[in-house]
């Protein structure tokens, strides 16, 4: 007797899953016809999906990124590594080549100078879409202890202090003449 209530129950249990099943295959083919449909929309917004996350162009080169430090719009993929008031370092896995190269492309300086242990030094930075904005310092370098890694420092100039005490010509000259005196 208890096999056969066991028996009657998994038919039960068969017959309400194959029901399921067939009002499910119903909205199936439903749902596929509506994705059908919206193909151009889906591939639009794959699309999208995807340029938001690359990093590089079609011929290699770095993308800009939305983000902006001190009015200089730095490339895709470089994470904030420290922050300082007025300075800022970003670190990236990508050749210090390209990074110059997007630089090069990006901005114009007053001196692009290459120093010791392959650093290149921008002085009087301005983004060439914003010719007004102040000039920052800009460093691209290999990051320590990180083959293929390069850092960008950006540092801009510290405000001048508005409690500062302005010196006249006059006042100037008294002060030089006191520390003469003072120094024989």
């Amino acid at each position: 007797m208890g096999d056969k209530c066991r028996l009657n129950a998994v038919w039960v249990l068969v017959g309400a899953l194959a029901a399921n099943a067939a009002v499910g295959c119903k909205n199936d083919v439903e749902e596929q016809r509506r994705q059908l449909l919206q193909t151009d929309q889906r591939t639009k917004e794959r699309n999208a999906r995807i340029e938001a996350h690359r990093v590089l162009g079609p011929e290699g080169e770095l993308l800009p990124s939305e983000t902006k430090v001190a009015g200089v719009v730095l490339p895709r993929g470089f994470e904030l590594k420290f922050t300082e008031p007025h300075a800022w370092t970003y670190d990236g896995h990508y050749p210090q080549a390209k990074l110059e190269a997007y630089f090069d492309k990006r901005v114009t300086t007053k001196t692009r100078t290459n120093k010791p242990l392959g650093e290149v030094e921008y002085l009087g930075v301005r983004e060439k879409s914003d010719p007004n904005m102040t000039a920052v310092l800009v460093r691209v370098s290999p990051a320590p202890g990180r083959l293929e890694w390069t850092r960008i420092y950006v540092g801009e100039p510290v405000p001048a202090d508005p409690n500062a005490r302005l010196v006249d010509d006059q006042a100037l000259r008294e002060l030089m003449a006191e520390r003469r005196k003072n120094a024989r």
